[in-house]
């Protein structure tokens, strides 16, 4: 769990390495940005007023002069929009510096919205020379609104008191809060499973002395899909409390208890054995979902999810084919459900609601292969409740469709149904070639109708 962590730090903290800056520079019109999510489950002040703090120096304002500094006194004003200060300035209001005095003489106490500074120097400077506010905590009036700063420059006190005339002045936000929960959360592929192996093995996309990477496959291990919180995390956002960078998702859900089975991993889990995984191999530490089980929910916490991101299936029985099934992941917290992964067969399929071995009825199925190779079928049958064990599959159910030829399948040499019971199945017939490559239809003949036979041309899908 720890080295995900810093896995996920350093990730995000490379990703947002631009948005880190030691200072604010009014110059640059850059806001710090406050995650919304966790303002909104922070303990507000009266009116709804909200504290954001710094232990460092994310909070400093630095700023140029924008007109030259001489031995006249000129004043520095710094007012704050929608917000107050929240600290005791130093006498001198700004950060001392050696190529000016500086004095507080206005304003900059707890509670108060503006400060003045008066500022001199022995010998001149110019106007780009820069000014810091060393501050470190602001009240922020209405956080559904920027805070911003208006630093102006003036040549008197008198301007600088009333909003006289001044030399220079630039307004800038501070802090702007915002949603920053994305939409995407999930990195999924799509495995096909063997039709040669009766589709219980993986197509295999692994072949050594290769890396065995996220998205691969061997015959029985198949790494599907894998969650990267860190795509939530849609922008720089900070934490009020300390204005520090958010790096971690669970940060971003300061109310949710992360450790509770809230998430769910939807799909079918009845032939597969299906693990989270901490490496992409999934060859790491395992956590456990479901294992050749009916059940097609599962539930997970977010903490889980972070330790063990690798969403796996493993293909280890040798009686039972591999359903074709998508997975989908839901974090439980709003955001719709993302797709984890998907297991396909990679053949066409057409599919036979009604085949019956009823007496006065003759059931013929063709089969048509346009390719210049032969194609390999095979059929799975699905029964109502009652047939259920009580047909069998008979030889022709999986065979060989010559190149460029028809082939002819009366029902009985598909299947037997047991006499006792309603004479019908369902099936569907999966040919190993491409869709455009085949064609199928179904005919029957009533033996007491002296009509012809009704033939259905039947679709032929991409499996």
């Amino acid at each position: 769990m720890i080295y995900l962590r810093v896995f996920l730090i350093c990730i995000l903290s490379f990703r947002f390495h631009a948005a880190i800056s030691a200072e604010l520079r009014l110059d640059e019109q850059q806001a710090l940005l406050y995650a919304l999510e966790v303002i909104e489950n922070e303990k507000l002040g009266a009116d709804g007023v909200l504290t954001i703090n710094s232990a460092g120096d994310e909070l400093n304002l630095r700023f140029k002069a924008g007109f030259g500094i001489s031995n006249s006194e000129r004043y520095i004003r710094l007012d704050l929009i929608n917000g107050r200060f929240n600290q005791h300035f130093a006498s001198t209001g700004i950060k001392a510096d050696v190529a000016y005095d500086a004095t507080l003489v206005g304003g900059g106490n707890s509670a108060d919205t503006y400060l003045i500074v008066e500022v001199k120097a022995a010998t001149p400077q110019g106007a780009d020379t820069e000014f810091v506010l060393e501050s470190n905590s602001y009240l922020w009036l209405d956080y559904r609104q920027p805070l911003y700063v208006k630093y102006t420059y003036y040549a008197s006190a008198a301007a600088a008191l009333n909003g006289g005339d001044f030399l220079y002045q630039i307004t800038s936000p501070i802090a702007q809060s915002t949603n920053t929960i994305g939409t995407s959360f999930t990195r999924s592929f799509v495995h096909s499973v063997e039709f040669s192996q009766d589709f219980k093995k993986f197509t295999s996309t692994f072949r050594a002395p290769s890396t065995f990477m996220l998205g691969d496959a061997s015959a029985n291990l198949a790494a599907v899909g894998k969650v990267q919180f860190d795509t939530l995390i849609t922008q720089a956002v900070r934490l009020p409390a300390t204005s520090a960078l958010i790096t971690v998702f669970s940060d971003l859900l300061p109310s949710m208890n992360t450790a509770a089975r809230t998430a769910t991993i939807k799909g079918d889990f009845s032939s597969v054995r299906a693990f989270l995984n901490q490496q992409d191999d999934c060859a790491g530490a395992s956590y456990a979902l479901a294992e050749y089980s009916q059940t097609n929910i599962v539930q997970v916490s977010i903490d889980e999810l972070i330790d063990y991101p690798v969403f796996c299936l493993a293909a280890e029985s040798k009686s039972l084919a591999i359903k074709r099934a998508a997975y989908y992941l839901d974090l439980g917290f709003g955001l719709a459900a993302s797709l984890l992964g998907e297991v396909v067969y990679d053949t066409a399929a057409v599919d036979l609601p009604y085949i019956t071995n009823y007496a006065n009825y003759r059931q013929r199925i063709i089969l048509i292969n346009h390719a210049g190779y032969d194609v390999a079928y095979t059929t799975q049958f699905v029964a109502e409740e009652v047939v259920m064990g009580n047909f069998q599959a008979n030889s022709k159910a999986t065979g060989i469709i010559p190149a460029g030829s028809t082939l002819k399948l009366n029902s009985d040499e598909l299947v037997t149904i047991d006499p006792n019971v309603p004479s019908r199945v369902s099936a569907r017939i999966f040919i190993d070639a491409k869709p455009q490559d085949v064609a199928a239809a179904v005919q029957i003949l009533a033996l007491d109708s002296n009509l012809p036979p009704q033939t259905n041309t039947l679709n032929v899908i991409q499996y």
